[in-house]
């Protein structure tokens, strides 16, 4: 009998990681990645203020799946043999936009964040202002944004509180029919090994 879906909130810089590192299998394609750079900056707008951004549905797995081995110019590991990955069924291209803007990959996915205009944007030039924070120089996205939110609760408040971001996205787990994964992922033998979502809200 078929399992309800299970519904978690991740954050999206520990999404953004577990496809880097591939543990979440991004298909390859088809025709193409069609998301502007703009359109990524503009959904970071509401991740960086702690707002939701929608669902992902994921689908478990220890089959090997053919995956994009690039996601905006940046390398993503290939998935551990023998151990169970997260395969995007809805949502690759607004995960992969994401991936590009937060960590700034190379070519047109040079991003930024300016702290005095409180806005995204693509960089034009290697070194920006000192106000403009090139993406690509970030360790940790939830750090800046953790820092920015701490900012303009002091700005807002003036009384000096600090509160904790935690830019989320809502994913779901869900199954469905083996013809889904077979468009996506080129395979005939997917067959789902669980439901789970091997994460935590405060992952």
């Amino acid at each position: 009998m078929d399992r309800a879906p299970e519904r978690t909130i991740v954050a999206v810089s520990r999404l953004a990681h577990r496809v880097l590192d591939g543990d979440i299998v991004l298909p390859e394609y088809r025709p193409g990645f069609v998301w502007s750079v703009q359109q990524a900056l503009h959904l970071l707008d509401p991740v960086h203020r702690n707002y939701p951004i929608g669902g992902l549905s994921l689908w478990q797995s220890t089959e090997r799946l053919a995956g994009e081995s690039k996601v905006a110019n940046l390398d993503v590991q290939p998935p551990r043999e023998g151990y169970p990955v997260d395969c995007i069924i809805d949502g690759r291209q607004r995960l992969a936009g994401i991936i590009g803007a937060l960590h700034g990959g190379s070519g047109r996915w040079n991003t930024g964040y300016d702290l005095e205009a409180d806005v995204f944007l693509e960089l034009a030039e290697e070194q920006p202002p000192a106000h403009i924070v090139p993406m690509k120089s970030i360790s940790s996205p939830d750090l800046l944004f953790s820092q920015v939110a701490a900012l303009r609760a002091d700005q807002e408040t003036g009384t000096g509180t600090r509160r904790r971001s935690r830019p989320h996205a809502r994913t779901a787990v869900r199954p469905g029919p083996s013809s889904d994964l077979d468009s996506l992922y080129g395979t005939q033998t997917f067959t789902p090994k669980s439901c789970a979502m091997p994460t935590r809200p405060d992952a």
